[in-house]
């Protein structure tokens, strides 16, 4: 086989980006999961702890905590999009070219 013809890295290449872009996504589920319940979790404290300048310190650490995750993995998702797009059009162009090439060695 013509090796121009061979699609096969830039196959592998978009099923990996968007494996990498499934495990952003669910650990932007979980961030935003943690973000809620630390909500919750302050909300309920809140009115019953006693040690409530405790309660907002920790909450307010936290919450940035959580909210500077959030961000990286809100880039990361970005970024892997943007790859994985680069690389699909890759993927055409390269289908294309093969597709071309096969056409030319057809005799009309």
């Amino acid at each position: 086989m013509d090796d121009s013809l061979d699609i096969r890295e830039e196959t592998d290449l978009v099923a990996e980006v968007k494996d990498i872009l499934d495990e952003v996504n669910i650990i932007l589920t979980v961030v935003k999961t943690q973000e809620t319940i630390l909500e919750d979790i302050y909300n309920l404290k809140k009115k019953d702890d006693e040690d409530k300048l405790g309660i907002e310190e920790h909450h307010k650490i936290t919450k940035r905590v959580i909210s500077t995750t959030k961000k990286v993995f809100e880039r990361m998702q970005a970024q892997a999009t943007v790859i994985k797009n680069a690389v699909l059009r890759s993927l055409v162009v390269a289908q294309v070219q093969s597709a071309n090439k096969i056409a030319s060695w057809t005799p009309c």
